[in-house]
């Protein structure tokens, strides 16, 4: 039986031997049925997964990113229960393989800052809470931390909008960050002192006025889409690469401003001890995959087409930046195909020091 599934909180009475086998049955077959669980060789197993919890198809990794078997059969078995969602089992079986390196290569001597890029809808949160539990059943604490959560407040945006440029309004690219902020809570965690992590309300545009309090954190995990990026070259930036440049930035001043912004974040980058990197296919991807985000919020929530779109290409310039630059400095790059999935896992070294 798969742990964590709660079937302890199956009861039935006992009203007969044969009418309490039959109503055991039922119930479990309709536990079985809400929790996409099949019966193969005498145990339940989720749909998603063969006998003993392996994939369909294994998960191709580097030589330094196998997991012991028994290692691997437990973590699926303990985080199968907290993550049951069948559609990202590949990003669970590369969150047991990332942890399990970490805690053996990167051992929390001091805490370790790890970072995560990726593109919009790249799936960074889904790795990164996989990757959380794995290191918490390893016996490490972590926790996470996403640039989305530094991003300046509401009012700082409004004030840049005005003084430097109308579009660092919307916040995501650099420039509407606290970066200081974000070295202030590297400072706590390294010092193991309690830290708190600022919190970002999506919903409302603006910071939260209180973080989340952590401690003893042994590996924070530091996710956004910009994480690890560099400046371009300033020729790069002459010609628009979308309607929102050619319409709203048609002189070049915006995205001027946040490519020399660059420059205040390399600082943070450098504190990384390994950097993985989620490499889309293509913008298309991301634009299809932030879409589908977007339905998951609430019908009130999301942003018409035309919004989503104008949104996207505020990301745009430097995503593409990114994928022709990032790979090569990235310790992990996993590369993903058009249908969301795994197509291959690279490593820049098999021996991080």
């Amino acid at each position: 039986m798969i742990p964590g599934l709660g079937w302890r909180r199956i009861g039935v009475a006992w009203v007969g031997e044969v009418k309490r086998k039959e109503a055991f049955r039922e119930l479990s077959l309709a536990f079985a049925h809400e929790n996409h669980l099949v019966r193969r060789s005498g145990a339940w197993h989720h749909r998603a997964w063969h006998q003993d919890l392996t994939m369909t198809t294994p998960l191709a990794l580097p030589a330094a990113l196998r997991v012991d078997p028994g290692v691997a059969e437990s973590l699926r078995a303990t985080l199968l229960g907290a993550h049951p969602d069948p559609r990202r089992q590949e990003f669970l079986e590369l969150a047991i393989a990332l942890g399990d390196y970490l805690v053996r290569k990167l051992p929390p001597t001091r805490p370790r800052f790890i970072g995560i890029a990726g593109a919009q809808g790249s799936g960074k949160s889904t790795l990164c809470g996989y990757l959380a539990s794995t290191i918490s059943a390893l016996g490490h604490g972590s926790a996470t931390l996403s640039i989305d959560d530094l991003y300046l407040t509401r009012a700082e945006r409004a004030r840049l909008a005005t003084e430097v440029h109308p579009l660092l309004a919307t916040r995501g690219v650099p420039g509407t960050h606290d970066i200081a902020l974000g070295q202030r809570v590297i400072d706590d965690i390294a010092a193991r002192r309690t830290a708190v992590l600022p919190r970002f309300d999506k919903g409302r545009d603006d910071r939260r006025s209180s973080g989340e309090r952590v401690r003893d954190v042994d590996y924070l995990l530091f996710e956004g889409w910009c994480v690890g990026v560099l400046p371009q070259q300033s020729e790069a930036l002459v010609g628009p690469v979308n309607a929102l440049e050619r319409r709203e930035d048609a002189d070049g001043r915006w995205r001027r401003y946040v490519n020399e912004r660059i420059s205040d974040y390399q600082p943070l980058f450098e504190r990384l001890d390994l950097l993985i990197w989620l490499a889309v296919p293509d913008m298309e991807s991301v634009k299809r995959w932030r879409g589908e985000q977007e339905q998951e919020l609430p019908e009130s929530q999301r942003m018409s087409d035309a919004d989503l779109l104008r949104f996207v290409q505020h990301y745009e310039r430097l995503t593409r930046h990114m994928l022709e630059t990032l790979a090569p400095r990235a310790d992990i790059t996993i590369s993903l195909d058009r249908d969301h999935s795994i197509g291959h896992v690279e490593m820049r070294s098999e021996t991080i020091q």
